[in-house]
């Protein structure tokens, strides 16, 4: 006997719609760290504007001045906001941000946190470390700083840091010597001073991870609300 199953064409979309990513387990393990407020996110500023330099491969031409430089592109924008909604949609809020003196990742920072009432907290010590050394510094402070900003309040809540693509000798994971514009790092600190590399992920992939995430911590939510009443 052969039996038929007949779907309406609401459900073909939903069963679409609703497709299993290849990278769904990098999506849970990242979405897990997310939530357990010992996460910390590093990214660098997102696609800068066509007349912007970058501060990684241009820091002589380097600004903080953001009515002289762009800050960044609509493509820029649309990465920030990626990861934003993303932190929206899994409630993983974010408790704490930090960013360079630079005018593209102050922005970067702006557009990820969404929340106007949190506060950036501005620093020369994530500023790019070639101009950290024009100011004297060397390496092995560069990389100290960087390591003191992982470790904030770090076992409240998730935090952001917006740097700078790190070179191997200040940098505190190899990760970030790979950054490209907008991509992230994950990391969970679950002790002070203790770094658990989590995953690279860059906008696309937010996007993706939302969407295919999303629904589901949107149950989990509601079931919580019915369960407090």
């Amino acid at each position: 006997m052969i039996t038929l199953w007949m779907c309406s064409p609401e459900a073909t979309a939903t069963a679409i719609n609703h497709k299993v990513p290849d990278q769904h387990l990098l999506y849970e393990q990242v979405s897990s760290a997310l939530r357990t407020g010992h996460a910390v996110i590093y990214t660098v500023p997102a696609s800068a504007g066509l007349d912007r330099p970058s501060p990684v491969f241009a820091p002589l031409e380097w600004s903080k001045n953001c009515l002289t430089a762009p800050p960044i592109s609509e493509l820029g924008q649309r990465q920030a906001r990626a990861v934003a909604r993303g932190l929206l949609w899994l409630a993983a809020p974010l408790g704490a941000v930090s960013s360079s003196e630079d005018c593209g990742a102050m922005t970067t920072a702006t557009f990820i946190k969404a929340n106007p009432t949190l506060l950036v907290r501005i620093t020369q010590e994530l500023n790019p470390p070639d101009i950290q050394r024009q100011s004297g510094l060397i390496d092995e402070v560069i990389r100290e700083y960087l390591s003191a900003y992982f470790n904030i309040r770090w076992a409240d809540h998730t935090t952001l840091i917006v740097g700078h693509r790190q070179i191997p000798t200040t940098a505190i994971h190899p990760v970030m010597n790979d950054l490209a514009a907008g991509e992230t790092a994950i990391f969970l600190v679950p002790k002070e001073y203790q770094f658990e590399f989590v995953a690279k992920l860059n906008w696309m992939q937010w996007e993706e991870m939302t969407k295919y995430l999303a629904p589901r911590s949107q149950k989990k939510i509601s079931a919580s609300r019915k369960s407090q009443k």
